[in-house]
């Protein structure tokens, strides 16, 4: 990092109930934006995690690595109660903070016109995905209107968050949206020859290799590319689907691809370490995630950081129309968004680029150019910078 951002005297305060060493999307973004700052310039409140040893260890080595101060609160669950704010005013004083990130906008964002009073002089609420629903059901978007009117930057994930949100608030908060997305690591996840440990394990030899990768739940449709698959088994007797996540979903995945007669075209390999997922996307040809909405359009896919590390690691993605998916892929030229309930659209996608070794080395291709352009870490750790007024 550069001379100019280095003034580690200045402390950045994140208070978040989402911090390793729990696992899940908004854990992964935040830690990633604490790797973009300064060296011995942040300082976290987060909630305690269950595992009390895990924690400990955690908290020591990003102290050791980055200089990260990790003030644990004995609550697992952070509400913006009296007794709170007393704890991170505390830690305020302590460190001289002027800059604070909520790591989800609601509810901890309400804390932000008592700590105004602190003499804190920037507030940065993340929103991630879920903050879409809340848009629409009081009293949830009303509290997402109230952190809006007090902070000073509300973040977005792209386009289709944005418009989700900006509804809740009021004219003159709209313009502190800004857009902050999880970058992805264009060094970790890149193109390369398929591991030969992976494809020996999971018998790929010679397959053309179809990826999944997130939980096993029904909004991800997994479902929907296993009876995909069986349209077109006859034509592509080579073609494998490799499942990877977990979830209370896989029993019924596994008797449909039973009942749809595909149980050898499929693969489950179960939950996947993070350090072994760059090798799983190189083992493959093509990534397909068909998301879709649920709950008539509440519960909707937020971004899909899959989509991300599949185009950076050079794969041709097939993304389901559900919220902000199609914001992670350019219809058409990094891959195809289709509507995640159409078996045929996703069977006509995957025909495409099983069909065509040119188009999916084309679209691999551009995908990778895009990610190495507008969604590195690098880039998106430039842009939570300025919005700190860091630059």
């Amino acid at each position: 990092m550069s001379e100019q951002y280095v003034y580690s005297v200045e402390k950045i305060l994140f208070v978040t109930n989402d911090f390793p060493p729990q696992s899940g999307g908004i854990q992964t973004f935040i830690e990633g934006l604490i790797y973009q700052l300064p060296k011995n310039s942040v300082v976290v409140h987060a909630s305690t995690h269950h595992d009390l040893a895990a924690q400990e260890a955690y908290d020591q080595a990003i102290f050791d690595e980055l200089g990260v101060v990790v003030v644990r609160d004995r609550k697992r669950i952070l509400l913006p109660t009296p007794r709170l704010r007393n704890r991170v005013a505390g830690t305020i004083h302590a460190h001289s903070i002027k800059r604070v990130v909520f790591g989800a906008s609601v509810p901890l964002g309400l804390l932000a016109p008592s700590l105004r009073k602190l003499g804190v002089l920037r507030f940065v609420a993340l929103t991630h995905g879920h903050e879409v629903w809340w848009a629409k059901v009081p009293p949830f978007k009303w509290l997402l209107r109230w952190v809006a009117r007090h902070c000073d930057v509300v973040t977005h994930l792209g386009s289709f968050t944005k418009g989700a949100i900006s509804k809740a608030l009021r004219p003159e908060d709209q313009q502190k949206l800004s857009p902050l997305a999880p970058g992805v690591n264009v060094e970790t996840f890149h193109p390369g020859p398929k591991p030969p440990a992976l494809i020996t394990r999971y018998g790929l030899e010679n397959k053309q290799v179809i990826l999944c990768v997130g939980r096993l739940v029904q909004r991800k449709g997994q479902d929907a590319l296993i009876r995909a698959m069986a349209q077109l088994k006859d034509k592509y007797s080579e073609a494998q689907l490799l499942i990877a996540g977990a979830g209370n979903y896989e029993s019924k995945l596994r008797r449909l691809a039973v009942t749809q007669k595909v149980e050898d075209r499929i693969t489950f390999v179960g939950r996947v370490p993070f350090a072994e997922l760059p090798d799983l996307f190189r083992s493959a040809d093509i990534f397909a995630s068909p998301t879709r909405d649920r709950f008539g359009g509440l519960e909707v896919e937020g971004l899909g950081i899959v989509y991300l590390e599949a185009s950076a690691s050079g794969l041709p993605v097939i993304a389901g129309a559900s919220g902000g998916s199609p914001d992670a892929v350019i219809n058409n030229e990094t891959g195809f968004v289709v509507d995640g309930r159409d078996i045929g659209a996703i069977a006509g996608a995957l025909d495409h680029l099983l069909g065509d070794v040119t188009a999916r080395k084309s679209m691999g291709e551009h995908g990778r150019r895009w990610m190495e352009s507008q969604w590195s870490w690098e880039i998106m750790g430039e842009r939570f910078r300025r919005l700190l007024e860091l630059n």
